[in-house]
């Protein structure tokens, strides 16, 4: 039961002092930085990327596959 307790406390403690830092929060104007960047070039890393793991793994699944079809036979 002590550890109940002790679980509530800190729980309680998150959850005030999370409330507190999110009402004292500023609104800040983040237009001008946001226009200004450009995620093209991440977008088509990102894609290029997982495109080549994708194919590294289609590879291996096939190589398991088709061992599995030679050794059944």
């Amino acid at each position: 039961m002590n550890l109940m307790k002790k679980i509530a406390a800190v729980s309680a403690t998150t959850f005030a002092s999370a409330g507190a830092f999110a009402a004292a929060a500023p609104i800040t104007d983040v237009n001008g930085l946001v226009a200004a960047v450009n995620f093209d070039d991440v977008k088509t890393g990102l894609l290029s990327v997982s495109a080549v793991i994708l194919g590294v793994y289609l590879a291996i699944k096939a190589a398991e596959f088709i061992l599995k079809k030679v050794k059944g036979a």
